[in-house]
Parts: C-alpha cells; structure tokens; sequence
C-alpha cells in the first residue's frame, strides 16, 4: 500500500471532526460502502452504499461527532485502526463514546471505497435490543 495508514485515518478524522461534509464526501468513491457492525436500532441501519445513501449516513452521524483513533496498521490492502467515536447518534443510545475496530479499503485516487466500523463487546452490549 503507497499511503500511511495513520497519515490517511489521521487525515480522514480530521475531516470528520471538523464537520466538513462536502470533504467528507469528497474523500469517498462513488461506489463506497459503509457497515456499522452491529447495525443500530431502528431507524438506523447497518449498511450505506453509494454516495448517494453515505450522504444520508454523515448527515445522520456528523451532529456533535468525534473521533479518537490508534493503532494504525495494515493487513494486505486494508487499513485496520482502533476507534472512539461520540456524535449524538450514539450518545442517544447510551454509547459515549462507541468503541471498537474500524476498517477501510481504499480505490482510485486513494478515495475510500469500504469503511467498517465494529462495535467493541462493551459497546455493543450496551446497545438497545
């Protein structure tokens, strides 16, 4: 892989907490796919694809974000990290902050193309059933 993987989270981040959205979807390839795992509870959803729907997906989760990530590594052509992420979303389902393994393969451009986010066993066990 020709990136750094933390210079890339660390940059990507960076737009998040900022609360740039046209950055944000700037930075993701128009075929992109999102998983949150596991999938929230109604209304939420597990899985965004396209930018169409990933724009439905930051201007639900972009509200009062940040995000905190460490342990930046790589496993073939994926970018594995550690996250904490707060935004209102999550602090309305008792999560401040959501913790667990995020994930991301990028295409052309260096535009993310698959991003996972899985909840850590603490956090998931607190979510609303």
């Amino acid at each position: 892989m020709a990136i750094d993987p933390k210079e890339f989270v660390l940059g990507f981040d960076s737009l998040w907490n900022s609360g740039n959205r046209e950055a944000i979807l700037e930075a993701v390839d128009d075929d992109s796919v999102v998983d949150l795992i596991p999938a929230p509870p109604p209304p939420g959803r597990g899985r965004y694809q396209g930018r169409e729907e990933i724009a439905h997906f930051v201007d639900a989760f972009l509200p009062g974000f940040h995000v905190d990530s460490r342990g930046f590594t790589t496993a073939g052509d994926e970018i594995v990290w550690e996250t904490d992420v707060s935004n209102d979303v999550f602090r309305s389902l008792g999560l401040d902050p959501a913790s667990g393994t995020t994930r991301a393969r990028l295409g052309p451009g260096g535009k993310l193309r698959q991003f996972s986010f899985t909840l850590d066993e603490a956090s998931a066990a607190k979510l609303p059933r």
